[in-house]
């Protein structure tokens, strides 16, 4: 069973991530730090397979995916981030960044008063204290997506979020036109807070 603030999530999704965790060839793991670059090609064949069909998608090519990888590797939190598998195949992922630019923030040197070391240190004792983080992707590959992975990875990374201390979550980017998914945020007591619009116009 879920812990008590765990409980706290809409109750559908408890029941349904609860069905979900009684699959016996369903397994929901966080990421393996120690298998960092093969994790990274695990999450490299989910992306390019669920987001295929949505408005504006381009698939990740080698090099654009080991240069992002690279970057967040040196932020990234690995109780925030699962890896759905079926019978042993990959079939979703959702990834948590925390938000480092609080702990940049209270280190930024004040002028004339730069000093990488002290800047450094502050923004390790800080990053302990950061309390937000950015659900940047989730997703599962189509043909599960009726397996309840979705309410899994909410209730698991809910989980990891509040034994950590984290109070808020930034879910984005989501498409205007993905229904079911802003449906889902306002069922866990989300708010659109920005809007980004593309505009065109013949030259």
């Amino acid at each position: 069973m879920f812990d008590k603030d765990v409980q706290k999530l809409p109750r559908k999704f408890v029941r349904v991530a609860e069905q979900a965790r009684q699959r016996e060839n369903l397994v929901v793991r966080k990421m393996r730090m120690k298998t960092y670059d093969d994790e990274v090609e695990i999450a490299k064949y989910i992306y390019n397979s669920a987001w295929e069909k949505n408005w504006g998608f381009v698939p990740f090519t080698d090099p654009e995916i080991e240069h992002l990888a690279k970057e967040l590797k040196l932020i990234i939190d690995p109780d925030l981030v699962y890896i759905a598998e079926l019978d042993g195949k990959p079939v979703g992922i959702s990834l948590g960044i925390p938000d480092v630019y609080q702990a940049m923030l209270k280190a930024r040197p004040q002028p004339n008063n730069w000093s990488l070391p002290l800047t450094l240190v502050k923004f390790l004792l800080n990053r302990g204290k950061i309390d937000t983080f950015r659900l940047m992707i989730m997703g599962v590959v189509p043909e599960y997506r009726a397996l309840g992975i979705d309410s899994l990875f909410y209730v698991e990374t809910a989980r990891s979020a509040f034994a950590k201390g984290y109070e808020y979550c930034e879910m984005s980017w989501i498409l205007e036109s993905n229904d079911m998914m802003n449906r889902i945020i306002e069922r866990l007591g989300g708010e659109i807070y920005k809007t980004y619009r593309v505009y065109e116009k013949p030259l």
